[in-house]
């Protein structure tokens, strides 16, 4: 039996966009018990912190608002850092930004209505995109849609009409939005939507199951499609043409994030879901896939390390599973709530 691959909330979907219109903006300043970004990786407290890593010195944060965890940890080249944690009260998914001095804000879509918010990826504007689910219950019972936040607050929902589920993973400085769809036949699609007009993105011949991560502003795009044994594989699209992304001696690989240098972040791992693996490692790949390689380990990592964001300067932002989690946390050092959901395989 093949497996698909549900890369975010969930492998997603399309057939003609649907863009829905743009509604007031819910995010708010919002700073109890801030401070900045840890001059270490020492002073985290969080089962799965993000964490910056910058011409080899890691350091990393926690999230005030609740257990940093979700799909994003991303950057731009400002600094500003957007991603998920888990609402306490809730334990919904909720998103919050990060100045490049430290103050945060919550990111929750309106059209969530009180269900989780997921952002992905932030633009050097300040526009976030990312995904939601309109289920206060936060049991994921209702289909993800994709969202756009401009840098003034205000939300635009992508959805890809007859589609069960559209996830918006990339967005660059053009605007232009990626990420994949779910069709009711199961099949997922890879799409680009750029300026109301929407183009499937299908992968090399023989792909199936297809995911796109990110796009940068030459128009690169890197994700992941499945093989016809159902075995994902990363890969590179540039100029039409596909590049398939495998690390030497690794199980699989995932490519995340693109940056305007063509740098390109990601991680491998031995097993999927990844919090069944024991051997999880960031990567940065140099000046396209044929590029020279670093690795991305922050030290003493539980389980291991995923890269998921990389700006033009070559900062990365990821999550890590944390050795000095808080004794009170449930299985702090071994469950990694940040990349529980980030890949899961499925049945078809």
């Amino acid at each position: 039996m093949t497996k698909r691959i549900l890369i975010g909330l969930a492998a997603i979907g399309f057939a003609v966009a649907s863009v829905g219109a743009s509604s007031a903006a819910t995010a708010r300043p919002d700073q109890p018990g801030l401070r900045p970004v840890a001059a270490s990786i020492d002073d985290v407290r969080q089962q799965s912190p993000v964490f910056v890593y910058v011409r080899g010195r890691y350091t990393a944060f926690d999230v005030p608002f609740g257990q940093s965890g979700g799909d994003g940890a991303a950057i731009n080249n400002p600094g500003q850092v957007a991603g998920g944690y888990r609402d306490p009260a809730t334990d919904c998914l909720r998103g919050f930004l990060r100045t490049r001095n430290g103050a945060f804000a919550r990111i929750d879509a309106p059209a969530a209505n009180g269900g989780s918010t997921q952002p992905m990826r932030i633009n050097d504007r300040g526009v976030i995109v990312g995904s939601y689910r309109a289920d206060p219950s936060c049991q994921d019972a209702v289909p993800a849609r994709g969202f756009v936040r401009d840098q003034h607050g205000r939300y635009t929902t992508i959805h890809i009409a007859g589609a069960v589920r559209t996830q918006a993973t990339g967005v660059n400085n053009r605007g232009q939005v990626v990420g994949d769809y779910l069709n009711p036949d199961g099949s997922v699609h890879g799409y680009r939507f750029d300026r109301g007009r929407v183009t499937t993105i299908d992968g090399p011949a023989g792909a199936g199951q297809v995911s796109v991560l990110d796009i940068n502003d030459r128009g690169q795009m890197v994700g992941v499609y499945a093989d016809a044994a159902g075995a994902p594989h990363g890969f590179l699209l540039t100029g039409g043409i596909y590049t398939t992304i495998d690390m030497p001696g690794v199980t699989y690989t995932f490519p995340f994030a693109i940056n305007d240098r063509g740098q390109i972040a990601g991680f491998t791992t031995d097993a999927l879901p990844v919090p069944t693996a024991t051997d999880v490692h960031g990567f940065v790949l140099g000046d396209g896939a044929g590029g020279p390689v670093t690795r991305i380990d922050v030290p003493g990592a539980v389980i291991g390390t995923v890269a998921l964001d990389i700006n033009d300067a070559g900062t990365v932002a990821g999550m890590y599973g944390n050795p000095n989690a808080a004794p009170s946390a449930p299985d702090a050092g071994l469950a990694m709530p940040g990349m529980a959901n980030l890949l899961k395989g499925a049945p078809h």
